[in-house]
Protein backbone atom coordinates (compact mmCIF):
# COMPACT_ATOMS: atom_id res chain seq x y z
CA UNK A 1 0.00 0.00 0.00
CA UNK A 2 1.56 2.99 -1.01
CA UNK A 3 0.63 7.26 -0.59
CA UNK A 4 0.25 8.37 -4.35
CA UNK A 5 0.04 12.24 -5.04
CA UNK A 6 -1.01 12.27 -8.81
CA UNK A 7 -1.08 15.55 -11.07
CA UNK A 8 -3.57 15.69 -14.31
CA UNK A 9 -2.79 18.70 -16.27
CA UNK A 10 -5.81 20.36 -17.96
CA UNK A 11 -5.46 17.95 -21.14
CA UNK A 12 -5.70 14.52 -18.91
CA UNK A 13 -9.16 16.29 -17.87
CA UNK A 14 -9.88 18.44 -20.48
CA UNK A 15 -13.45 16.37 -21.49
CA UNK A 16 -16.13 14.56 -19.49
CA UNK A 17 -14.46 11.40 -20.97
CA UNK A 18 -11.28 12.01 -20.22
CA UNK A 19 -12.17 12.72 -16.64
CA UNK A 20 -14.34 9.23 -16.29
CA UNK A 21 -10.92 8.00 -17.61
CA UNK A 22 -9.15 9.73 -15.39
CA UNK A 23 -11.91 8.26 -12.55
CA UNK A 24 -11.40 4.79 -13.38
CA UNK A 25 -7.59 4.49 -13.07
CA UNK A 26 -7.67 6.46 -9.49
CA UNK A 27 -10.51 3.22 -8.70
CA UNK A 28 -7.88 0.93 -9.77
CA UNK A 29 -4.98 2.30 -7.58
CA UNK A 30 -7.72 2.53 -4.74
CA UNK A 31 -8.88 -0.90 -4.92
CA UNK A 32 -5.38 -1.71 -5.08
CA UNK A 33 -4.92 -0.22 -1.17
CA UNK A 34 -3.14 2.95 -2.30
CA UNK A 35 -3.93 6.20 -0.67
CA UNK A 36 -4.60 9.10 -3.13
CA UNK A 37 -4.55 12.79 -3.38
CA UNK A 38 -5.24 14.20 -7.19
CA UNK A 39 -4.14 17.29 -7.94
CA UNK A 40 -6.01 18.64 -10.95
CA UNK A 41 -5.77 21.75 -13.32
CA UNK A 42 -8.57 23.82 -15.16
CA UNK A 43 -10.10 21.72 -17.99
CA UNK A 44 -8.34 22.34 -21.25
CA UNK A 45 -8.32 25.73 -22.96
CA UNK A 46 -10.11 27.31 -19.41
CA UNK A 47 -7.41 29.17 -18.07
CA UNK A 48 -7.16 30.93 -21.00
CA UNK A 49 -10.83 31.93 -21.76
CA UNK A 50 -11.00 33.56 -18.48
CA UNK A 51 -7.94 35.36 -18.29
CA UNK A 52 -9.74 36.54 -21.69
CA UNK A 53 -12.94 37.03 -20.13
CA UNK A 54 -10.50 39.42 -17.39
CA UNK A 55 -8.89 41.21 -20.39
CA UNK A 56 -12.24 42.02 -21.94
CA UNK A 57 -13.43 43.35 -18.82
CA UNK A 58 -10.25 45.27 -17.67
CA UNK A 59 -8.54 46.12 -21.18
CA UNK A 60 -5.88 47.95 -19.71
CA UNK A 61 -4.77 45.96 -16.69
CA UNK A 62 -6.02 43.46 -15.10
CA UNK A 63 -6.40 43.36 -11.32
CA UNK A 64 -4.55 40.42 -9.50
CA UNK A 65 -6.07 39.76 -6.68
CA UNK A 66 -9.80 39.71 -8.95
CA UNK A 67 -7.55 37.60 -11.55
CA UNK A 68 -6.60 35.10 -9.05
CA UNK A 69 -10.48 34.36 -7.98
CA UNK A 70 -11.59 34.11 -11.14
CA UNK A 71 -8.85 31.67 -11.95
CA UNK A 72 -9.78 28.90 -9.34
CA UNK A 73 -13.13 28.79 -10.60
CA UNK A 74 -11.76 26.87 -13.51
CA UNK A 75 -9.85 23.97 -11.58
CA UNK A 76 -13.31 24.09 -9.11
CA UNK A 77 -15.05 22.94 -11.69
CA UNK A 78 -12.28 19.99 -12.41
CA UNK A 79 -12.12 19.13 -8.91
CA UNK A 80 -16.04 18.91 -8.50
CA UNK A 81 -16.32 16.96 -12.09
CA UNK A 82 -13.60 14.36 -10.81
CA UNK A 83 -15.07 13.52 -7.35
CA UNK A 84 -18.06 13.04 -8.58
CA UNK A 85 -16.98 10.67 -11.56
CA UNK A 86 -15.27 8.88 -8.50
CA UNK A 87 -18.31 8.40 -6.37
CA UNK A 88 -20.53 7.24 -9.80
CA UNK A 89 -17.70 4.58 -9.72
CA UNK A 90 -18.92 3.36 -6.31
CA UNK A 91 -15.77 5.31 -4.59
CA UNK A 92 -15.45 7.30 -1.37
CA UNK A 93 -13.86 10.89 -2.88
CA UNK A 94 -14.03 14.38 -1.39
CA UNK A 95 -12.93 17.88 -3.46
CA UNK A 96 -10.93 20.71 -1.37
CA UNK A 97 -10.33 24.27 -2.44
CA UNK A 98 -7.43 25.72 -1.42
CA UNK A 99 -9.38 27.87 1.45
CA UNK A 100 -11.63 24.49 2.47
CA UNK A 101 -7.90 23.21 3.42
CA UNK A 102 -7.23 26.38 5.22
CA UNK A 103 -4.26 27.49 3.31
CA UNK A 104 -3.55 30.85 4.58
CA UNK A 105 -1.28 32.66 2.18
CA UNK A 106 0.13 36.57 2.35
CA UNK A 107 -1.77 39.30 -0.08
CA UNK A 108 1.14 38.80 -3.11
CA UNK A 109 -1.62 37.91 -5.76
CA UNK A 110 -0.34 35.32 -8.38
CA UNK A 111 2.95 34.68 -6.19
CA UNK A 112 1.79 34.50 -2.67
CA UNK A 113 3.42 32.70 0.03
CA UNK A 114 1.84 30.24 2.63
CA UNK A 115 1.66 30.99 5.97
CA UNK A 116 0.17 28.47 7.38
CA UNK A 117 -1.61 25.19 6.65
CA UNK A 118 -4.82 23.33 8.40
CA UNK A 119 -4.23 19.97 7.34
CA UNK A 120 -6.13 18.04 8.95
CA UNK A 121 -9.63 17.07 7.04
CA UNK A 122 -7.24 16.15 4.22
CA UNK A 123 -5.80 13.75 6.43
CA UNK A 124 -8.40 12.78 8.20
CA UNK A 125 -10.06 11.73 4.85
CA UNK A 126 -7.29 10.06 3.64
CA UNK A 127 -7.54 7.60 6.82
CA UNK A 128 -11.05 7.19 6.16
CA UNK A 129 -10.36 5.51 2.77
CA UNK A 130 -11.46 8.72 0.74
CA UNK A 131 -9.44 9.93 -2.85
CA UNK A 132 -9.14 13.62 -1.73
CA UNK A 133 -9.36 16.03 -5.14
CA UNK A 134 -7.45 19.33 -4.59
CA UNK A 135 -6.85 22.12 -7.07
CA UNK A 136 -3.34 23.51 -5.46
CA UNK A 137 0.08 21.50 -5.52
CA UNK A 138 2.92 23.02 -3.20
CA UNK A 139 6.08 24.88 -4.49
CA UNK A 140 8.99 24.39 -2.33
CA UNK A 141 9.23 28.20 -2.53
CA UNK A 142 5.69 28.64 -1.64
CA UNK A 143 6.39 26.98 2.06
CA UNK A 144 7.92 29.06 4.83
CA UNK A 145 9.66 27.39 7.55
CA UNK A 146 7.15 27.88 10.04
CA UNK A 147 5.00 25.25 8.21
CA UNK A 148 8.13 23.10 8.20
CA UNK A 149 6.33 20.39 10.13
CA UNK A 150 2.94 20.38 8.47
CA UNK A 151 2.10 17.13 6.86
CA UNK A 152 1.50 18.86 3.13
CA UNK A 153 5.47 19.80 3.29
CA UNK A 154 6.01 16.35 2.63
CA UNK A 155 3.91 17.02 -0.95
CA UNK A 156 7.20 19.01 -1.73
CA UNK A 157 8.73 18.04 -5.14
CA UNK A 158 12.68 16.58 -4.48
CA UNK A 159 13.27 14.86 -7.80
CA UNK A 160 11.86 15.14 -11.19
CA UNK A 161 12.82 13.07 -14.43
CA UNK A 162 11.23 12.55 -17.79
CA UNK A 163 9.52 9.16 -19.27
CA UNK A 164 8.07 8.68 -21.77
CA UNK A 165 6.34 12.01 -22.04
CA UNK A 166 4.78 11.95 -18.36
CA UNK A 167 7.04 13.30 -15.29
CA UNK A 168 7.40 11.28 -12.39
CA UNK A 169 7.70 13.61 -9.37
CA UNK A 170 9.36 11.47 -6.05
CA UNK A 171 8.31 13.83 -3.40
CA UNK A 172 8.61 13.67 0.30
CA UNK A 173 11.16 13.12 3.01
CA UNK A 174 14.58 11.68 2.10
CA UNK A 175 14.93 9.13 0.77
CA UNK A 176 11.64 10.02 -1.42
CA UNK A 177 8.21 7.85 -0.60
CA UNK A 178 5.51 9.51 -2.80
CA UNK A 179 5.70 9.55 -6.54
CA UNK A 180 3.64 11.85 -8.19
CA UNK A 181 2.50 11.48 -11.88
CA UNK A 182 2.43 14.65 -14.03
CA UNK A 183 0.17 13.46 -17.32
CA UNK A 184 -1.17 15.71 -20.02
CA UNK A 185 0.08 19.33 -20.02
CA UNK A 186 1.87 21.28 -17.53
CA UNK A 187 -0.48 23.19 -14.97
Amino acid sequence: MAFLVKKYGGTSVGTVERIQHVARSLKEAREAGDDIVVVVSAMSGETNRLVGLARDVQPAVVDVRELDVLLSTGEQVTIALLSMALKELGMDACSYTGSQVRILTDDSHSKARIISIDTGPVMDDIKAGRIVVVNFLLAPSTIPDSVSSATLKSFVSSEVSDSGGARTISIGPDPPTTICNVIGSPA
